[in-house]
């Protein structure tokens, strides 16, 4: 009686026990699920070597060669492709962390903007309101392609004007994409994401003259319109004490020109 009723308890703690394993597996499962759910809705989903031509341009900008020190370290020289193909994860998120840039004094905000303004072809304020992500052309890191709708012109571009209220395409490093049933965000700390939720921006930005894009002027040249403030879309912050929307504001009228 005593064997019977021990070999009993043993069974139930096995049985017991796998199912406390198979739930846990089960919620796991749950759990991914409902985070790719949530990552893959404003993924782009891509095609290996499927681009359009301004795309293979834009993608031409942001390659390895472009960017040495951090994709040396990325994804252990295996393309963004390799990565989906072998992932057993539905969801990666991979970071390119800045180093440690360049320590500049302090400086007005008259001076800090002017400067930004005479390197960029233009600076304009504006809303991104649609963004595709994709692969650049060697395979090894992602860009997005914004469109954004124009509110104010600060300096125009002469060979290609730009209107108040008219729509221009802003190309920058970093994105999602959905890619064989895996989600891959790349974030560049040097040039954070657009914001999607609405805000305004401030870009200083290159004129791509093949495709009529835009890319940043450099890696200080972003910034998120705030309630009352503003926020630098890199790794370093701002370099100088901009406390005041309005007051940044006019310091970019009367220097962008």
């Amino acid at each position: 009686m005593w064997r019977l009723f021990a070999t009993g308890f043993v069974i139930g703690l096995s049985v017991l026990a796998a199912g406390t394993i198979s739930g846990a597996r089960r919620q796991r499962r749950d759990k991914q699920a409902e985070n790719y759910r949530a990552e893959v809705a404003d993924a782009t989903p891509v095609e290996e070597g499927v681009m359009t031509p301004a795309q293979r341009v834009h993608g031409a900008l942001y390659t390895s060669r472009n960017y040495p020190e951090r994709m040396s370290t990325l994804i252990g020289g295996e393309t963004i492709a390799e990565l989906a193909r072998r992932s057993k994860e539905n969801v990666l998120g991979i970071d390119a962390l800045p180093g440690m840039g360049p320590l500049r004094e302090q400086e007005t905000p008259e001076h800090f903007f002017a400067s930004l303004a005479r390197e960029s072809d233009a600076v304009v304020r504006g809303r991104a309101v649609k963004k595709t992500s994709q692969i650049t052309v060697d395979g090894y890191f992602l860009f997005t392609d914004y469109e954004l709708r124009v509110s104010e012109v600060f300096k125009d571009n002469p060979l290609a004007p730009i209107l108040a209220g008219s729509t221009i395409t802003v190309t920058r490093p970093g994105g999602k994409i959905a890619l064989h049933g895996v989600v891959i965000r790349v974030t560049d700390h040097y040039f954070y994401p657009l914001p999607m939720n609405g805000n305004e921006v401030v870009l200083f930005l290159k004129f791509v003259p093949v495709t009529g894009a835009y890319q940043p002027a450099g890696d200080s040249h972003s910034f998120e319109m705030l309630d009352s403030s503003v926020r630098a879309l890199n790794g370093d912050g701002v370099p100088t004490d901009l406390t005041s929307l309005q007051t940044i504001l006019k310091a970019i009228r009367t220097t962008a020109n």
